[in-house]
C-alpha cells in the first residue's frame, strides 16, 4: 500500500506543479519530504469527497421519495 500512495503522491505533485524546484519545496514544506504523505492525503481527500457526495445523494433520494409519497 505504501508504494501505491507514493505513486499517487508523485503523480499528483508532478502533474499539478510541473516544476522541479516547486515540487521539492512543497514536498519539504507540506508533506514532510514524503511522496507517501502527499499520496495518502490526496487519496483520502478524494475518498472523502466521493463518500460525502454519495451520502448526500442518498439523503436527497430518501427525502424526495418521502415528499413524493406525501404529495401523491
Amino acid at each position: 500500500m505504501k508504494y501505491v500512495y507514493s505513486c499517487i503522491g508523485w503523480l499528483y505533485l508532478w502533474t499539478r506543479y510541473r516544476n522541479k524546484k516547486k515540487v521539492k519545496a512543497l514536498l519539504i514544506e507540506k508533506y514532510d519530504n514524503s511522496y507517501f504523505t502527499a499520496g495518502a492525503l490526496v487519496a483520502w481527500k478524494t475518498f472523502g469527497v466521493i463518500l460525502f457526495g454519495l451520502i448526500s445523494l442518498l439523503i436527497l433520494t430518501v427525502v424526495g421519495r418521502i415528499l413524493y409519497d406525501l404529495i401523491s
